[in-house]
């Protein structure tokens, strides 16, 4: 009986051990919040307002958080930006709006200095638009986009370099009875519901490219990230727009 109790408290101690030793080899997962600010241009082209090409200059304003392990990585982004669209006659639209975006990526293999990711990601973008000229100058766009996406990350000594491609697989979207309506009376965002629509390719696109660079740094916690974010969306829907933003930010992320 002695013998026994004794093997027994040996495999416990044995275990215990290598669950601690298994625990210490497992990397922690690393956490980052990131604080960005940036330039960014916007072209805008819905043929419900004009043929013509609106475009201008923005200070987007966003704040980011992520979770890496050994395999994974989460990532959220809140951005708000607010800008005027011109066209080349003179005419305007005044836009406001911005973007959330939950995103999960899972390692697929590793070569060397690069490892490669798969997954998706949710994006909702909400826009306000204002028309000074016009009549009826008011519009409102709520839309929520699943994507999958493929990303690369590179390593050259304490350079990190990212890349990542995301496409649309389907969106919904709330839009304003009209493009643009004159006020937010008469039930205006009763109105909403009402024109909801799923959108499937090939009459709806939403893509994005991100390509980004981590400074290096000697700090364990502080970093500095610079970051490329191009993104397209557009509708064969006569009432809808195409829209190309294409912005560049710098942010001081911390680590922990």
């Amino acid at each position: 009986m002695k013998k026994l109790r004794s093997v027994l408290i040996f495999l416990s101690i044995s275990l215990n051990l290598l669950a601690q030793k298994t625990t210490e080899l497992r990397p922690k997962p690393v956490h980052s919040l990131g604080l960005g600010v940036g330039l960014s241009h916007t072209a805008l082209k819905n043929s419900s307002i004009s043929p013509l090409i609106f475009s201008g200059l923005g200070a987007p304003l966003h704040l980011t958080y992520r979770r890496e392990s050994a395999k994974t990585k989460h990532y959220l982004q809140v951005q708000y930006q607010a800008q005027n669209l011109k066209s080349p006659f003179g005419f305007s639209i005044e836009e406001m709006g911005g973007h959330l975006i939950y995103g999960y990526l899972k390692k697929i293999k590793s070569h060397e200095k690069t490892t490669f990711y798969v997954g998706g990601n949710l994006q909702i973008q909400g826009v306000q638009r204002t028309m000074p000229q016009g009549q009826n100058n008011y519009s409102l766009m709520v839309l929520s986009t699943l994507n999958i996406s493929g990303s690369m990350n590179y390593t050259l000594n304490k350079h990190l370099f990212e890349a990542q491609i995301s496409v649309s697989t389907f969106g919904y979207n709330l839009w304003t009875g009209n493009s643009f309506n004159r006020n937010m009376d008469d039930g205006f965002f009763k109105t909403l519901p009402q024109n909801a629509q799923f959108q499937l390719p090939p009459n709806y696109l939403n893509a994005s490219l991100r390509v980004s660079y981590f400074l290096p740094t000697a700090s364990p916690h502080w970093r500095c990230r610079v970051d490329y974010w191009g993104n397209y969306y557009g509708f064969k829907e006569r009432r809808f727009s195409d829209v190309l933003h294409n912005q560049l930010t710098t942010s001081v992320v911390y680590q922990f």
